[in-house]
């Protein structure tokens, strides 16, 4: 096989991979990218070994080492998306290549999230289920340069909301510190830890504790009481949770649209896909002030396409693309 690369009438950078007798086996699809960088991270990511029978060999002869330069930090401020508590539904490497086609720089998920049994507490009692999907996750996110934004638990847990079982972070400590554990030896430049959402209990505070001897300040996110407005200290990031879309949002915060009532502002708490125009509005604003936004798929089984394009438009629109 070889690899071919060209620019397309439009001046679009476009990829093939030809086999031995010219027959196409791999393409962008019908995407062209702006930026060769761009294409270049698409093409790593679709030349995986485990998508495309023969890519091993591509990836060893140095053919996506054409990448070198492609900043693998992306410019700041940034957008990201996530089903965050239905994220093991939806295919990682699927995810990961629709935001980068889209420039929108991360993913984010809540790594105990829900199971498919409606049983809140499954995965706290057995976060093993959850290492195998969280590791395909991370190489995709690698292999496509995106950042892999991972809110370890939320400090709701316990509080009876969303179907919760009022059964707190404190019965899960030894499950959530062997989830840090993973996450820790996953650790590379483009991952951000949020050990706890929401913090609001001396466990919260405790497993808090335990990341910060893990991870340096630089990739920590602090969430405490929802609504920090500043970072520093253990987490030089801080996550602000809105809850309306017309709230001010401390500058240079990480505008999460983790609440109730900004989601239905967005087009609804359990819509699988958010409307467009406010996603595309709200992620403008957010950016014009220096805040990351994140979109929150709460509830999403599905990858929400529609905020990703929004998202990337947004992305345009600044010039941050």
């Amino acid at each position: 096989m070889k690899v071919e690369i060209d620019k397309d009438k439009r001046g679009d950078w476009r990829w093939r991979v030809m086999a031995g007798n010219n027959r196409i086996v791999a393409t962008g699809g019908g995407d062209g990218y702006r930026r060769r960088c761009d294409m270049l991270k698409m093409m790593r990511a679709v030349l995986h070994p485990a998508l495309l029978p023969g890519a091993k060999a591509l990836l060893l002869a140095g053919a996506i080492g054409l990448l070198a330069g492609c900043a693998s930090t992306p410019r700041m401020p940034w957008t990201g998306y996530g089903p965050v508590n239905r994220w093991p539904d939806v295919p990682g490497f699927e995810l990961a290549r629709t935001c980068a086609a889209k420039s929108v720089a991360a993913v984010h998920i809540e790594f105990f999230c829900w199971a498919p049994d409606g049983n809140p507490s499954r995965y706290y009692e057995n976060p093993d289920d959850l290492e195998a999907p969280f590791r395909s996750l991370v190489r995709a996110c690698k292999l496509t340069n995106r950042i892999l934004f991972v809110s370890v638990c939320n400090d709701n847990k316990g509080s009876g909301k969303y179907g919760d079982d009022r059964r707190g972070l404190s019965e899960f400590r030894p499950q959530i510190s062997k989830a840090l554990g993973w996450i820790k030896d996953c650790d590379w430049d483009g991952l951000y830890v949020q050990p706890v959402g929401e913090t609001r209990t001396s466990a919260g505070a405790q497993i808090e504790a335990e990341a910060a001897g893990m991870f340096p300040a630089s990739r920590l996110v602090r969430n405490t009481g929802s609504r920090p407005t500043s970072g520093g200290g253990w987490a030089a990031q801080f996550a602000y949770h809105a809850a309306r879309l017309g709230d001010t949002v401390p500058r240079g915060a990480w505008a999460v649209t983790d609440h109730s009532t900004i989601l239905n502002e967005l087009g609804g708490l359990y819509a699988q896909n958010y409307d467009p125009a406010r996603v595309e509005a709200y992620a403008k604003r957010m950016l014009a002030q220096g805040s990351p936004c994140i979109i929150y798929g709460f509830g999403q089984s599905n990858i929400d396409k529609g905020s990703i394009e929004a998202l990337g438009r947004a992305v345009k629109a600044a010039g941050l693309d």
